[in-house]
């Protein structure tokens, strides 16, 4: 199985090519290197494989599932936004007319307002069970940078791209942040599962920093690491728990 597949990726800009039908595979549990001169359209390719830029034609599967291509049905998604603030107010006017209530009809226009802000909230958000009812309608909207983090993608850039006044063990459990659990009533209180889950990110943090040759290097600030060991550092904090990473950004003089 392969961990990521692009089939015929094209992107153009105006009437620039940038990216011309590229047909690129990552096999599961391998290194697999993208090399060319300056301007071939790496950093774009790349770009698109992390949601940064959509396609102009082709798709990517990250896990077997499609997650970067042009969208479909897209038009039907802010249908579905004003769809339930339109029927209450609809409902309001109804029994407005009927009861003959100012009292109502205000209400209603309140609860009209609360439907559209729940929903324009949930839309930007985008949970798992708000995607997956998008994709029982046939709607299809590539995803996005965030999406690609969730779904297991880390990326480096050839530029060094840290927290340069947190520690080493920060920056590392910053990047494991979408994979906790916990809610923000639990940080407030402190919970057992928050406080579980804290001392499990930070046992994890150190065998990543372990892994990349950093061992005992936890409270050093990023800013104080020699060059390469901030390379190390930025590898670890992409490393998601429990999920495959792709991809590097770097240039080679053509």
């Amino acid at each position: 199985m392969s961990l990521l597949e692009a089939t015929k990726i094209t992107k153009r800009f105006g009437g620039l090519i940038a990216v011309n039908n590229i047909e690129f595979s990552i096999p599961d549990k391998s290194i697999v290197s993208l090399i060319g001169p300056n301007g071939a359209g790496k950093t774009t390719f790349f770009n698109i494989i992390a949601g940064i830029y959509d396609p102009t034609a082709g798709e990517i599967a990250f896990h077997g599932r499609r997650v970067i291509a042009r969208p479909r049905r897209a038009w039907l998604e802010p249908v579905l936004w004003v769809l339930p603030a339109f029927l209450v107010a609809l409902v309001t006017i109804v029994l407005g007319v009927e009861g003959r209530s100012e009292s109502s009809i205000i209400i209603g226009l309140l609860l009209t307002v609360l439907a559209l802000m729940i929903v324009l909230l949930i839309g930007v958000a985008r949970p798992p069970k708000y995607q997956r009812f998008l994709v029982r309608l046939g709607i299809f909207k590539s995803a996005r940078p965030n999406d690609m983090v969730v779904a297991g993608l880390g990326r480096t850039f050839q530029n060094i791209r840290l927290f340069q006044n947190m520690t080493a063990l920060e920056n590392v459990l910053v990047g494991m942040h979408t994979k906790l659990k916990s809610t923000w009533i639990d940080a407030i209180l402190s919970t057992p599962r928050d406080r579980r889950e804290e001392e499990t990110a930070r046992v994890r943090a150190r065998e990543l920093l372990a892994l990349v040759g950093l061992r005992g290097r936890d409270d050093q600030l990023a800013k104080n690491l020699p060059y390469g060991d901030q390379r190390r550092l930025e590898v670890a904090a992409r490393s998601l728990p429990n999920r495959s990473s792709c991809c590097s950004t770097s240039r080679r003089p053509g």
